[in-house]
């Protein structure tokens, strides 16, 4: 393998989001356009070149999130069980929650959207970290933990997303 796989992703993302920022001016998608006039920043009435920039910034805001957040829980309760991940899961599924209903009478505003919704959630709770909390837990014989942990984000977390619709819904 050239790059290990996260490497490569950030690579493709730079990728398309300098394609992207040199459009020429009212071209519609990024890979089937020729570069005839080459715009420094994309045409304001087309909001899509906007969107790998709108996650780009929403991830590195949600990543850097997430890593204070796992620090806070390590630091003040230890490692005996993934509370890093499970608090990033469920404040980010009310979040969601909260989002969705929020923003969704806002059509136009793609862009704001994807940097809630696919930056920074996406970044701020991660799957891959839930599965591996619970395989760490399981390999350290802890399997009441490990089972408990798994169903019980998966509950809580759908209950967050609920609430958070719902306060979404009542303040928005």
């Amino acid at each position: 393998m050239l790059f290990p796989p996260g490497l490569a992703t950030l690579a493709a993302a730079i990728v398309l989001a300098a394609r992207c920022l040199f459009l020429p001016h009212g071209s519609r998608h990024p890979f089937t356009s020729p570069p005839s006039r080459l715009a420094l920043m994309p045409s304001p009435r087309d909001p899509m070149p906007w969107t790998p920039i709108a996650i780009a910034l929403g991830a590195v805001l949600g990543a850097l999130s997430r890593d204070y957040v796992t620090r806070f829980c390590l630091h003040h309760f230890g490692d005996r069980w993934p509370y890093g991940t499970l608090f990033a899961n469920l404040t980010g599924s009310l979040l969601m929650g909260m989002g969705a209903a929020m923003l969704r009478p806002l059509d136009g505003a793609m862009a704001v959207k994807f940097f809630v919704f696919v930056g920074f959630l996406g970044a701020y709770t991660t799957f891959s970290s839930y599965i591996l909390d619970i395989l760490t837990l399981y390999r350290r014989g802890q399997l009441g933990r490990s089972v408990a942990y798994g169903l019980g984000s998966a509950i809580a977390g759908l209950l967050s997303l609920c609430l958070g619709y719902w306060l979404g819904m009542v303040i928005g």
